[in-house]
């Protein structure tokens, strides 16, 4: 209901959600769309900036964030217990099949994993 006025912020926010498989380009992306509703126009040009700075890089805006922060990070220790947290508590959070989708850690399956 919070954001029924405002459904783009609605889908940035649920597509951040699951921020740890989503590409650079879609993270920077709905940052920018964020930042052009909750910020000042000069935080809005940063964003921006910030971007189109990844979609240049089209290596960049491709790769996965989680495996970007895992390599260039110095905080990589702290995204890999909030990613390890997360994992038991929303899995797809970390491993998502769909940004629609929620699960309670339950997985059904047969023994050769055939269902």
């Amino acid at each position: 209901k919070a954001f029924a006025h405002d459904l783009d912020a609605l889908v940035c926010l649920k597509k951040l959600k699951y921020f740890y498989n989503l590409p650079m380009g879609t993270v920077s992306a709905c940052l920018a769309k964020l930042a052009q509703r909750y910020t000042s126009k000069e935080d809005c040009k940063t964003w921006e900036k910030y971007m189109f700075a990844v979609y240049d890089n089209q290596e960049l805006c491709v790769k996965g964030i989680f495996r970007f922060i895992a390599l260039a990070s110095k905080s990589a220790s702290q995204y890999k217990s909030h990613a390890d947290s997360l994992e038991k508590l929303d899995p797809h959070g970390v491993y998502p099949t769909s940004i629609y989708r929620q699960c309670y850690a339950t997985t059904l399956s047969n023994e050769d994993a055939s269902k």
